[in-house]
């Protein structure tokens, strides 16, 4: 007769082996819910402000403002930076900046867009010799307004809809002009009540009340404030 040889019993896995399956395939689970889990949700704010953007004031705008006044008034000092109009979803903003000559006495305001700079006399701004002396012969900001407008988004908390936004920076503040005021922060404004009633723009859902959110220049400190 033949000869049947038994049947090997299938082979069992080291229990080592086993355990190092197990483990590898918990691990793969985990890495690839991580992102689904570990990631916190934005605040309604943070997701409505980050459709809006802002360009850099200071490194892109600047150079050609300054190039402008120059030809007007040497002697011009930089006071205060704004955005031209409100940004808003999908569409930003250009940059305006208000110089001072103490020789001719008298303001400018110059307004970049697509490279180009328009320059606008304001003889009805006056200062004093003080305040003039004052004001930095060049401006020093280590955060440009592009970058402090993404800090701030960072930690935006609120579940209101933000869908406009101004922002605005002084290199100087009179003394006794604004005590509220600082210089070199840039402050964001949001949802100015004008802006939102003349903005195209879907207003459904709650729409967030004016929020100013403050952005240290020289830090990246945020803070938010109930004035500029």
């Amino acid at each position: 007769m033949p000869r049947t040889r038994p049947h090997a019993a299938p082979a069992q896995a080291p229990a080592p082996v086993q355990a190092s399956a197990l483990i590898l395939a918990t691990l793969v689970l985990i890495l690839l819910g991580a992102p689904l889990t570990g990631c916190a949700k934005q605040s309604v704010a943070a997701q409505s402000a980050a459709d809006m953007s802002f360009t850099a004031a200071m490194s892109q705008d600047y150079p050609i403002a300054a190039e402008a006044i120059s030809q007007r008034a040497e002697d011009a000092k930089l006071l205060a930076i704004q955005s031209t109009t409100y940004a808003m979803p999908g569409s930003g903003t250009g940059w305006t900046f208000l110089f001072y000559s103490w020789q001719r006495a008298s303001a400018y305001t110059v307004t970049v867009s697509h490279g180009e700079a328009s320059v606008t006399d304001m003889p009805t701004v006056t200062l004093s010799k003080s305040d003039y002396d004052a004001i930095p012969q060049e401006p020093s900001l280590a955060i440009d307004a592009d970058q402090a407008y993404q800090a701030l988004l960072a930690d935006l908390e609120g579940t209101g809809k933000l869908i406009t936004c101004r922002a605005f920076l002084m290199t100087y503040v009179v003394e006794d002009s604004d005590p509220t005021a600082s210089a070199n922060i840039w402050f964001f404004s949001f949802n100015e009540e004008s802006d939102v009633r003349e903005a195209a723009l879907d207003k459904s859902g709650e729409i967030s009340p004016q929020r100013i959110i403050a952005v240290d220049a020289g830090t990246g400190q945020v803070t938010q404030t109930d004035t500029i």
